[in-house]
């Protein structure tokens, strides 16, 4: 597996960084053929390369949600979950992580990624959602999220798309993090990701 990876780095290490979700989106039909034993390997590779440096970056957390997410789905036919969330009022919290981490990874400036948080609330009935500073933000909180959100009704799931991706398009600009980010939050909710502007 190594000696084949290492034969195909010439032809990925200079692709501009704008292709690589579409590239796993091509990807993902081959990896659904697997065997049962090369998709086990597989994973531990994913697994441990994203651990490899002991810090996980944040491509490289997408990535692995994109991957897992979608291949366990298609090879496993996995059905969603059941639903334990009817409410969004009552998962304030987890959306106010979510998609302040969200406004953070596109905006260097507090205010600016307040106001992107601001637009997002435009799309949900969430009047006192507050906006989480910084600190408070980070992929374990928005891994702890998605666990939660995983089993909100298909509605709920949607409607947080939505304002996912209205955070990211406040300010008419949609980095390739923001697009990583959006993309493995719908693989993880089992969505389709929204429309976004051109990257």
């Amino acid at each position: 597996v190594c000696k084949e990876t290492l034969k195909l780095l010439p032809l990925i290490e200079h692709l501009d960084a704008r292709v690589r979700l579409p590239l796993v989106d091509i990807a993902l039909p081959a990896l659904c053929s697997l065997t049962d034993a090369q998709y086990r390997q597989f994973k531990q590779n994913i697994t441990e390369l994203v651990e490899a440096d002991r810090t996980i970056a944040l491509f490289e957390w997408s990535l692995q949600r994109i991957l897992l997410h979608d291949l366990e789905a298609q090879r496993f036919n996995v059905t969603p979950g059941r639903v334990r969330h009817h409410r969004l009022d009552r998962l304030q919290p987890h959306y106010e992580l979510l998609l302040s981490t969200l406004a953070h990874t596109g905006h260097r400036d507090e205010t600016a990624a307040h106001e992107a948080f601001e637009q997002a609330k435009q799309h949900v009935d969430l009047p006192q959602a507050r906006f989480r500073r910084d600190e408070e933000c980070g992929l374990e909180a928005v891994d702890a999220a998605l666990t939660v959100l995983e089993e909100a009704a298909p509605r709920i799931k949607r409607q947080i798309l939505r304002a996912a991706a209205a955070c990211i398009t406040a300010d008419r600009k949609v980095t390739i993090a923001e697009a990583e980010l959006l993309r493995a939050m719908s693989a993880s909710l089992g969505c389709p990701m929204p429309p976004l502007l051109s990257t």
